[in-house]
């Protein structure tokens, strides 16, 4: 797996020899490059493109925003990121959570959590080369933090129910439901996925997840459960699914 480069971006020296020996310890012979700053990095994302693999970056390099400004361009030439920062704050989470990392690792975090999030890194971008081959669509994916503050990977097409509570919503997945701090309604125009669609003031559902429509008794059917359907988001809705059929 790890024939190509991987491009480890860290200001802090021990920190980097850290993770360059924790690579060494999970992976053989990785090919790791250091640098300080992302300038540095940027210039070498320039140059070395098709012998990239992966980017390690940390959040806050020469500023706060040096990481996510470089992650950046790393996402329009499609090498994969996983984003590293010491600092537990929900801007810098915000900021990163748009250049849809494949993972954002909080430190210090242990050789085995780093090895696996490299490795869901390289499986999901294998994944999406072979769909790209056949026209495929690869859904996307958010992070959301559980009770415990540990950050979770939840695809899309997972989420059946984004419900509204005050300047929170709560995101409904089979087997746990997650709060973050976002009104439902700019949650749903930051996803612009066409998977969710507004019900109810209170409501979006995965339309993947809707089993049945009761136009007339007002409700529909999502995993199992009953919510409000609302007068306003009929047509709506109505037009959504003859848009897909």
């Amino acid at each position: 797996m790890m024939t190509n480069k991987i491009i480890l971006v860290e200001d802090d020296e021990l920190f980097a020899l850290d993770v360059r020996m924790m690579l060494d310890g999970v992976f053989n012979n990785p090919d790791v490059i250091h640098f300080r700053t992302a300038v540095e990095a940027k210039q070498a994302l320039e140059r070395q493109q098709s012998q990239l693999q992966l980017l390690l970056i940390d959040v806050v390099l020469e500023n706060d925003k040096a990481g996510i400004h470089l992650g950046n361009f790393a996402r329009k030439i499609n090498i994969p990121v996983i984003f590293m920062t010491a600092y537990n704050r929900d801007d810098l989470f915000k900021m990163a959570l748009k250049v849809q990392p494949y993972s954002y690792l909080q430190k210090p975090f242990s050789s085995t959590r780093l090895k696996r999030a490299i490795e869901l890194a390289m499986s999901h971008t294998q994944a999406k080369s072979k769909q790209l081959n056949t026209g495929a669509i690869l859904e996307d994916f958010i992070f959301l933090k559980d009770r415990k503050g540990v950050l979770d990977k939840i695809h899309l097409r997972d989420i059946y129910l984004l419900e509204a509570f005050g300047n929170y919503c709560h995101f409904h997945c089979e087997n746990q439901r997650y709060t973050h701090r976002m009104p439902l309604k700019q949650f749903q125009e930051y996803l612009k996925s066409k998977l969710f669609i507004r019900i109810h003031r209170n409501y979006v559902i995965n339309i993947m997840h809707l089993e049945r429509i009761h136009s007339i008794e007002g409700f529909v059917v999502v995993a199992g459960q009953s919510y409000p359907l609302s007068d306003k988001y009929k047509k709506g809705l109505k037009n959504l699914l003859i848009k897909r059929g």
